[in-house]
């Protein structure tokens, strides 16, 4: 194995755990406001959440 190739695995094997607790962990709320940024509609969000579109539009304002 090259020492790229290394480096590469050594950083997946620390962040990757990192990035899933924080994932694992993030609110509703905080799932919805991501979404809304990247332009997702708040029919769309709320249908990902499992919640009505006012309610996603109220975690967005929030």
């Amino acid at each position: 194995m090259t020492f790229t190739t290394l480096a590469a695995l050594l950083a997946v094997f620390l962040f990757l755990p990192v990035v899933v607790l924080l994932w694992a962990t993030e609110s509703p709320q905080q799932r919805a406001r991501r979404m809304h940024r990247r332009g997702h509609s708040y029919r769309a969000i709320g249908r990902r959440l499992g919640v009505a579109h006012t309610t996603a539009r109220r975690y967005c304002l929030a």
